[in-house]
């Protein structure tokens, strides 16, 4: 598996996506919370994110206002619940278009530099929704890649 490409499953309630990237675990940890570079990298292509904040500890609350290409808008907000730095963490999410849903994340060091993560977002009401949700994070994955390769 290349940092190009993901392993990607679904299944009722969740969509859970590997990926390898060509950083150091510590950077891949950064980009998941600086909220400035998670800024950056967050959502489908195309989107941006012109509103954040973050309190990074266990308790801690984001609230962030994603924008698509045609100026509309959804807020995203949740809490951390669990943090271990920097192999992984757990939060809830919530949106204005759908009800509070799980994201896990786990990044686990590999050989020449390399970081493997796995995530979960489990919580979907059905598979058709998690495989939605996937195809955002895909892309926004994507975008993971190339903030770690120039940040």
């Amino acid at each position: 598996m290349t940092d190009t490409e993901n392993r990607i499953e679904t299944d009722a309630q969740g969509v859970t996506i590997e990926r390898t990237f060509a950083a150091a675990r510590a950077e891949v940890w950064r980009a998941w919370m600086d909220p400035e570079r998670f800024a950056r990298w967050y959502g489908p292509q195309g989107f941006t994110i012109p509103e954040i904040e973050m309190d990074v500890r266990v308790g801690g609350e984001y609230s962030l206002t994603m924008r698509s290409p045609d100026g509309w808008e959804m807020r995203n907000f949740g809490a951390f619940q669990e943090i271990e730095v920097p192999d992984r963490f757990v939060a809830t999410m919530s949106a204005d278009v759908h009800d509070e849903t799980a994201i896990e994340v786990r990044l686990d060091a590999l050989n020449e530099g390399r970081t493997r993560m796995t995530f979960r977002h489990s919580g979907w009401v059905n598979e058709k929704m998690a495989q939605g949700a996937g195809g955002g994070w895909t892309q926004a994955f994507d975008k993971l890649a190339a903030e770690i390769a120039g940040g």
